[in-house]
């Protein structure tokens, strides 16, 4: 099941086992640099994010904190 549909129609599953804690960790970072953050939420949603248009970055964005925030499922 898709965690966001971009406008183009195209279905982003958002895989936090893509990256490891530590990748996480940078993420929140703020002096994080801005190709590796791109590198970082590429990674988990498997698209080239530096691409996608400013608002679509934002969904994709909240879209993966949201997830952060949902408690795993045990199944």
């Amino acid at each position: 099941m898709a965690d966001i549909v971009l406008k183009d129609g195209r279905e982003i599953t958002i895989d936090l086992d893509a990256i490891t804690i530590s990748e996480f960790r940078r993420l929140l970072d703020k002096d994080q640099p801005n190709d590796e953050e791109d590198a970082i939420f590429s990674k988990v949603t498997g698209i080239d994010v530096s691409v996608l248009p400013f608002n679509e970055y934002r969904r994709v964005t909240a879209a993966f904190f949201t997830k952060v925030k949902e408690p795993p499922d045990p199944n």
